[in-house]
């Protein structure tokens, strides 16, 4: 089940953040060792890591996507000015 970026609270969205830049240090590291790395994590199974991780990932292309549609935008207004 996917877990919408939005929904998350703001102490969820930064453990996401923090699990993404983890596995983005280190891609071999389970999600087991990142849980077992931060005590202060309210959960402790790794499927709920894994739904924080992919929530992270899909809100930065998202994100990376409404830049890229900014950026073309301004493009073409330039061009066409």
């Amino acid at each position: 089940m996917r877990t919408p970026y939005g929904r998350l609270s703001p102490e969820s969205k930064e453990v996401a953040r923090t699990i993404y830049e983890t596995k983005q240090d280190n891609p071999s590291i389970s999600y087991e060792s990142i849980v077992k790395q931060h005590p202060e994590f309210t959960f402790k199974t790794r499927e709920r890591a894994r739904q924080l991780y992919q929530a992270h990932k899909v809100h930065l292309s998202s994100v990376k996507g409404r830049e890229t549609i900014k950026e073309r935008k301004k493009s073409l207004e330039q061009r066409l000015s």
